[in-house]
């Protein structure tokens, strides 16, 4: 299941955290569901395992992984690099709780899309540079 948390918004509380972690723990996987129906010789345990193998879903007994779960120390990570997931870190920090796996997901794919941002300014003023050099030694050039 992929969360998609806004981190230009306010986090959420410990205790909507806790409700959707409590939603997904009684949830049950693809896998499960397909064990649970009607089948034949036990092939829809079977099935329902690959299934589950194939999404990348465990099977704890509907204690499948959740992007609700604590991501312990990530809010000790240097998130300085990024203006936005900085905020978002402290705002988190305020509230005296650890990010979550789904925060720590959105925080870095904001990281990584600010770092990219900032390569391609700086390749941008190379390219600029290198074309302001050529046309100042072809002007300067030309007396």
């Amino acid at each position: 299941m992929t969360i998609e948390i806004n981190i230009f918004g306010d986090p959420p509380t410990q205790s909507e955290i806790d409700g959707n972690l409590r939603a997904d723990r009684r949830s049950l996987t693809t896998g499960e569901k397909i064990a649970l129906g009607p089948g034949v010789l036990g092939l829809e345990v079977l099935v329902g395992a690959a299934v589950d193998a194939f999404n990348g879903e465990s099977n704890r007994i509907t204690g499948k992984s959740s992007p609700w779960e604590a991501a312990p120390g990530a809010i000790d990570w240097d998130w300085s690099r990024s203006i936005f997931a900085e905020s978002y870190a402290n705002k988190v920090r305020a509230m005296k709780r650890d990010l979550v796996r789904c925060e720590v997901t959105a925080l870095t794919r904001q990281f990584n899309l600010e770092q990219k941002a900032i390569s391609a300014v700086k390749e941008a003023g190379a390219v600029a540079g290198s074309i302001a050099d050529t046309i100042l030694s072809s002007v300067v050039g030309k007396k």
